[in-house]
């Protein structure tokens, strides 16, 4: 699995979730990816253009579901805010805004 970050401690934390290589979001991906995988890779999973790729993507989840329920996959929700409230969306954006957010951040309650 090859994941992708652009700071010292994102890269630590893609590892940390199960990627075996990490590439930079930053700089152009196709080359890096050629580098760690000459072959090509079997999957891409990004959350742009969901428009035109649900049904692409149904079906990269249900495998992505059964890497979490087999323990290969973890979550990468790192800080849970609780409710949604103006003080919470408040700090979401805070640590958002930082650019020294790690993993993902939940609300509960929409």
């Amino acid at each position: 699995m090859i994941g992708t970050a652009s700071r010292p401690e994102t890269t630590e934390f893609a590892r940390r979730m199960g990627v075996s290589h990490v590439v930079d979001h930053r700089e152009p991906l196709a080359p890096q990816v050629a580098e760690v995988a000459p072959d090509g890779v079997d999957f891409v999973f990004s959350t742009a253009g969901t428009d035109r790729n649900l049904a692409a993507y149904a079906d990269i989840l249900n495998q992505i579901a059964r890497l979490v329920d087999a323990g290969i996959l973890t979550t990468t929700a790192t800080t849970d805010l609780g409710t949604v409230n103006a003080e919470h969306l408040r700090e979401a954006h805070r640590v958002l805004e930082s650019g020294r957010a790690i993993g993902k951040i939940t609300l509960a309650g929409f």
